[in-house]
């Protein structure tokens, strides 16, 4: 019996292997792309760091302490097009969705635009000559309760052609 089911699984291979052989209607798909514009590109690829510092005081998380520049750089090739539009998307804060959230509760950092508050998650248009001016300030929430220690936040800075 173990010799038939051996001379079996033989037959099988040779009837697939054969199998794989007979033709097939094959079609041929063509794929075009396009790349309409180079993208921009900031930092020269590298993080963009804000250090708040080592020495923040709780009592001070009010929006107006710790205001640190956001010091960035960017290159877009395409010199025909000069409007520009910069957005930071990230996790909206629990207490409010238009701040950053930080890896602590009731923690939340701010963006300002000439000074101006710039919404997580909303462009801002401008033209290349005349970059925004980023800055970013510790927020907390008002009805909660911050503790010490280290934190952290990450967020993603596009810009693109209007």
């Amino acid at each position: 019996m173990v010799r038939n089911n051996r001379m079996s699984s033989g037959y099988w291979l040779i009837l697939l292997l054969l199998c794989g052989n007979m033709p097939v209607n094959a079609t041929i798909v063509t794929v075009k792309v396009t790349v309409m514009e180079e993208p921009c590109i900031i930092n020269e690829g590298h993080p963009i760091s804000v250090d708040f510092g080592d020495n923040v005081q709780v009592p001070n998380v009010d929006g107006h302490h710790y205001k640190r520049m956001i010091n960035y750089s960017f290159i877009c090739r395409d010199a025909s097009r000069n409007g520009l539009k910069l957005t930071i998307s990230g996790t909206g804060a629990g207490f409010d969705s238009t701040v950053l959230a930080a890896d602590q509760d009731n923690l939340g950092i701010k963006f300002l635009n000439n000074g101006q508050s710039l919404s997580l998650n909303q462009s801002v248009n401008f033209f290349r000559d005349h970059p925004p001016m980023l800055e970013a300030v510790l927020v907390k929430n008002p009805s909660g309760t911050l503790h010490t220690g280290i934190f952290s936040a990450s967020a993603t800075m596009m810009v693109e052609y209007q």
